[in-house]
């Protein structure tokens, strides 16, 4: 991967030499430096450079399934031909290789890293069944959650079930039967020891939800009957109960009658003749608090320190407390929370990405064509921004979003990668480019 400088510039200025970066790391080629016209880049210090710093590479067959994750303490990647799955830790800066341990062939993604474990989702293998006529047919027998110290690699539990989340040490495991229809039990258990703390039982359970605070430590359950449960994630000591009728008779793939959970409050949305109502209700007492109509609401989550709502008029920011609307952005479509203060919208057809400030829902910047880099850890960072560019063409600006400040502080110039094939964390951002997983330093 190139890497080209941007430094302190005018409109004016000749093209500096470029930045030979050959006698840092032989794998990664000299760029030609250019003027980034797309960017204003401003300074009170004497110029320094503020390019990306090439660290490592290692090749990745992107034409099998492959996941990576970038952590503080390492980049976890899965990789490998079916017969040959490989989970490995790298160190984040040297490339040096940690640990690598096979893996089941089943294991394609990589799910939450938490608490020093890795919670690695894994399909079982398929049931060949005969029958009369002689035919095989091959039948999926559900998903296990394999527990993996990121410390040894070593395996410390392995379980059946598909991982919901993991918050506080603690793991949220939903437990199928064969044909993946009927919930036996929803599991809370320790992530270090895979060991059961308490349980839930599955029987006529709809779905359920955790609050998008990190330090909130609540499990929010909704039965087919409308009997709602907010429960103590750490023992399951039950907080409070309600039923509510709008819930009632509603399965578990029934979009009209959603429940989610943001902050302190329990939302729920019911659709009765062409007309949708969100309630909101207190998560310690289940009182309600506030409701708002809409002919239809498109989502609902929780994008810190407000509520986010989208509807076809477009994306909202309301207080959690009353429900009051502070800001409204025109035009529907996907918005995603990225991290505290602030807000990816994607439009209707994703086909851009424009990062929006939650407090006021004013752009921050509109990366056009480009996107982020995923923090997969829980640390709220600044938030690592690319940007194809148009002068010189075939590039991506790289930069980091200060979430208290609001500024972009733009870093330099890499060869061109997909808007969200990278993955940070700190300072340091992977990605995929062509066969290869390349790590930068965005570091000043």
């Amino acid at each position: 991967m190139s890497v080209i400088e941007l430094g302190l510039v005018t409109a004016d200025a000749p093209e500096p030499p470029a930045p030979d970066w050959r006698h840092q790391l032989p794998r990664f080629g000299a760029g030609a430096v250019a003027v980034l016209c797309a960017l204003t880049l401003t300074g009170s210090v004497p110029p320094r450079s503020q390019a990306p710093l090439p660290l490592w590479s290692v090749g990745l067959d992107v034409s099998v399934s492959s996941s990576f994750a970038m952590m503080n303490d390492g980049l976890y990647v899965l990789a490998g031909a079916e017969d040959q799955r490989r989970l490995t830790r790298y160190d984040p800066r040297t490339g040096a290789t940690r640990w690598s341990v096979p893996v089941a062939r089943l294991a394609t993604t990589l799910s939450f890293i938490r608490s020093g474990v890795i919670q690695l989702p894994v399909e079982r293998e398929p049931v060949i069944e005969w029958q009369e006529d002689g035919s095989r047919v091959s039948r999926t027998s559900g998903q296990e959650t394999v527990g993996i110290d990121t410390a040894t690699g070593q395996q410390l539990w392995t379980l059946p079930g598909d991982l919901s989340f993991t918050r506080d040490g603690r793991a949220v495991i939903a437990d199928w039967d064969d044909t993946g229809a009927a919930l036996r039990s929803l599991r809370v258990v320790d992530v270090h020891s895979g060991a059961t703390v308490w349980t839930h039982p599955g029987r006529g359970l709809r779905t359920w939800a955790v609050p998008d605070d990190t330090a909130a430590g609540l499990l929010v359950t909704a039965a087919n009957d409308g009997q709602v449960e907010v429960r103590d994630l750490a023992g399951g000591r039950l907080v409070t109960s309600r039923r509510l009728p709008q819930l009632a008779g509603a399965s578990r793939d029934d979009t009209s009658a959603d429940l989610g959970v943001a902050g302190d409050v329990v939302l729920t949305q019911d659709v009765d003749g062409g007309k949708a109502t969100l309630k909101a209700y207190d998560t310690m007492t289940m009182r309600e608090l506030w409701h708002l109509g809409a002919d239809r609401f498109q989502g609902f989550f929780g994008c810190a320190p407000v509520l986010c709502i989208t509807t076809e008029a477009g994306t909202s920011g309301h207080d959690l407390a009353t429900g009051q609307k502070l800001w409204q952005r025109e035009g529907g479509g996907l918005s995603i929370s990225l991290s505290d203060g602030v807000l990816m919208d994607q439009g209707e057809d994703a086909s851009r990405s424009i990062l929006v400030d939650t407090g006021t829902g004013r752009t921050i910047i509109d990366l056009e064509a480009g996107g982020v880099a995923w923090n997969d850890s829980d640390r709220n960072e600044p938030v690592a921004v690319l940007l194809p560019t148009r002068a010189p063409p075939g590039n991506t600006a790289v930069g980091r979003l200060d979430q208290r400040t609001g500024r972009v502080t733009w870093r330099g110039l890499i060869d061109p990668v997909e808007s969200f094939a990278c993955r940070a964390a700190g300072t340091l951002m992977a990605c995929t480019t062509g066969t290869q997983l390349s790590v930068l330093d965005l570091a000043p």
